[in-house]
């Protein structure tokens, strides 16, 4: 049950951040401008042609054009935001570099006792005369 409804949610979810309830929507009222340009005219050809043309827009048109431009008013917005800022490395002078010795490094170089590496020689027997 709980995975069930994690993948509901997380379905849900994916619809949403894909702006697809306004799809929705604006199918809705094509659908239903469509329908009324019909009754009106009795023309289908030219109630095509209003539903689509933009100078006859019902409610739901203008709802959606504005929740989108919202939307991406909001990205832009964020993403101008959030821009990592740049560090003007023109402006470093490079000239004057200063390195000090790490006596971090130094300590431990002289307190470091090291295996010895080298192999110690093996007696090697008298040869034997048989």
């Amino acid at each position: 049950m709980l995975r069930k409804t994690c993948i509901l949610l997380s379905l849900l979810a994916a619809l949403t951040a894909a702006r697809l309830p306004l799809g929705f929507v604006q199918l809705g009222s094509w659908a239903g401008m469509f329908s009324d340009y019909v009754e009106q005219t009795g023309s289908v050809p030219v109630s095509l042609a209003w539903t689509f043309d933009g100078d006859h827009r019902c409610g739901g048109c203008v709802y959606v054009s504005e929740a989108t431009a919202d939307a991406e008013e909001q990205e832009k917005s964020a993403t101008l935001d959030s821009s990592f800022s740049k560090i003007p490395f023109a402006l470093l002078d490079l000239q004057v570099v200063v390195v000090e010795p790490s006596n971090v490094l130094g300590d431990l170089a002289e307190e470091l006792c090291l295996l010895p590496l080298s192999v110690r020689e093996t007696t090697v027997p008298p040869p034997r005369i048989s």
